[in-house]
């Protein structure tokens, strides 16, 4: 006679708990034998994982992040110690930041994808596999252009640090890809940092409008804009979604992840037709949504030489990083309808 149990049932039985590492086990019993199977490679990990990435966001790596995107940290680049001075679209500090950012990607072990578009735009991705549904996507953005002062035209006298706008989004994505590249994920995972926003969103419009043309099946975006401001500390944050009337599901794992998991961030919906690379992926038919700070509380230094790290709210920035990361660890390690 052969007896099928559930895990939780094999676990009460023998008192493995978690430790099995075998794909097969089979275990004889005296009218007969259990048989159980496992894959452990074959799905995510269960949903208490979710805490566990979010315990391992670092502040000290976000920042660490921030301060070599903005210029205040350097890093080895070909053998030499270097600063990025700008990451305006059209000075070449802007090429470095691409570079460094694929540099980390990869190592992480992920695969990196170069997307060159127009002259000097440069989309750089790193995807991690899924092992069940490796043809669904899931996407973490953010865009890691910045730009000087009067209204972004290149003037190597005036380079803004951009360390809000947006190393901070920008980080938070590195920060994702550092943890989730150590799970298997169910779907695959797309860690996507957009050049050329601050022109017109041109390098998410690039990666989305190929996308469409291709039939790539995203389930869901998640865009980082501007996540490191909180000058009146009371936490709050903005979600952009498409309709405020019917929030979508993505809207809602916002609340849920941030009520769940006692993030502690003050949520409001908000809708918006322009702003960032979320409307890349709306214009092109794909669920996306924006997780920015409150607009009512604007960052002072926008666009200038003042948005440096140190005008950053670190515990803030700490809380939106849980936020978007443990959503997109959600989206990873469990099944979606």
């Amino acid at each position: 006679m052969i007896y099928l149990v559930s895990k939780k049932e094999l676990e009460n039985i023998t008192g493995m708990g978690g430790e099995m590492n075998k794909k097969l086990i089979i275990l004889f019993i005296t009218a007969g034998f259990l048989f159980y199977a496992c894959s452990e490679d074959s799905v995510g990990p269960e949903i208490d994982s979710v805490q566990e990435v979010i315990e391992s966001i670092d502040i000290n790596s976000l920042s660490t992040y921030v301060k070599t995107l903005s210029g205040l940290q350097s890093f080895n680049y070909n053998g030499t110690e270097t600063y990025i001075e700008t990451r305006n679209w059209a000075l070449e500090g802007n090429a470095i930041a691409a570079d460094y950012i694929a540099s980390t990607l990869a190592g992480f072990g992920l695969e990196v994808v170069d997307q060159p578009f127009d002259s000097l735009g440069r989309n750089v991705l790193g995807i991690h596999r899924g092992t069940l549904f490796p043809d669904q996507y899931y996407i973490i953005c953010a865009h890691y252009d910045d730009c000087g002062v009067l209204h972004c035209i290149p003037d190597s006298s005036q380079l803004a640090p951009g360390a809000d706008d947006n190393a901070s989004g920008t980080a938070a994505v590195l920060e994702a890809a550092r943890i989730l590249s150590n799970y298997p994920s169910r779907y695959s995972l797309i860690f996507a940092l957009w050049d050329e926003e601050e022109r017109g969103l041109y390098g998410s419009l690039h990666y989305a409008e190929n996308a469409r043309n291709n039939n790539m099946s995203i389930m869901g975006v998640i865009n980082l804009d501007m996540i490191g401001w909180n000058s009146d500390a009371d936490h709050k944050a903005h979600i952009i979604v498409w309709d405020t009337e019917n929030i979508p599901e993505l809207g809602w794992k916002t609340t849920e992840i941030n009520d769940d998991y006692d993030i502690g961030l003050n949520l409001e919906f908000i809708y918006r037709d322009r702003g960032s690379d979320f409307i890349s992926f709306w214009i092109n038919e794909y669920p996306a949504i924006s997780i920015i700070e409150d607009y009512g509380d604007f960052n002072t230094g926008y666009h200038s030489i003042n948005d440096t790290f140190d005008n950053m709210d670190q515990t803030y920035f700490l809380k939106m990083s849980k936020l978007a990361i443990g959503m997109f660890a959600d989206y990873a390690f469990n099944e979606q309808n």
